[in-house]
C-alpha cells in the first residue's frame, strides 16, 4: 500500500543504523545493517528488512539523486522502519502487474508484498521513500 505521508511513530526501539550509500558499498552496507539488526530484532523480520531496504537503496541509486542515505529503525514491537533519503524529484509509482518475461520492474512488488505499509515523503530536497516491515509472524498487506 503506497502512502504519501509519515510514517506513524511507534515509540523507541532497539536498534538503529544510518548509513550514507554509494554503488560501490551495497555489500557494506548490507553486513552492517545485518549485524545492526540481528541483535535487536528476529531472523525472518531481519531477512525481510534486508530485501526491502535493498530494493528500496537500488531504486535510490539508479532513479535518485545522490547522495543517498539508509536509516533503518528496529520499532519497540519488533517491526523495523526502513527508509530511503535521496535528493532526486522522481517519484515511485505504485506496483504495477509485470510480464514474467520481464527482468526489471519487480522491486516495489517485492516492497509491497513484505511490509505492512510503505510510502513517499517529498520535500525540496528530494524524497524519502519508508517501508515498515512487520515482526516475524505478524500479517503484511
Amino acid at each position: 500500500m503506497t502512502q504519501r505521508r509519515k510514517p506513524a511513530a511507534t515509540g523507541r526501539g532497539g536498534g538503529a543504523v544510518t548509513l550514507v550509500l554509494d554503488e560501490d558499498g551495497r555489500a557494506v552496507w548490507r553486513s552492517t545493517l545485518r549485524s545492526a539488526l540481528t541483535e535487536a530484532a528476529s531472523p525472518g523480520t531481519v531477512e525481510d528488512a534486508i530485501i526491502v531496504a535493498g530494493e528500496l537503496v537500488a531504486n535510490a541509486l539508479e532513479h535518485g539523486l545522490p547522495p543517498a542515505t539508509l536509516e533503518v529503525v528496529v520499532e519497540p514491537a519488533g517491526s523495523v522502519l526502513v527508509s530511503v533519503l535521496d535528493h532526486g524529484s522522481v517519484v515511485p509509482l505504485s506496483p504495477m502487474p509485470i510480464s514474467l518475461e520481464a527482468v526489471r520492474g519487480r522491486g516495489l512488488l517485492i516492497v509491497d508484498s513484505l511490509t505492512t505499509e510503505w510510502g513517499v515523503l517529498e520535500s525540496a530536497k528530494g524524497k524519502a521513500v519508508w517501508a515498515r516491515v512487520a515482526r516475524d509472524g505478524e500479517a503484511g498487506p
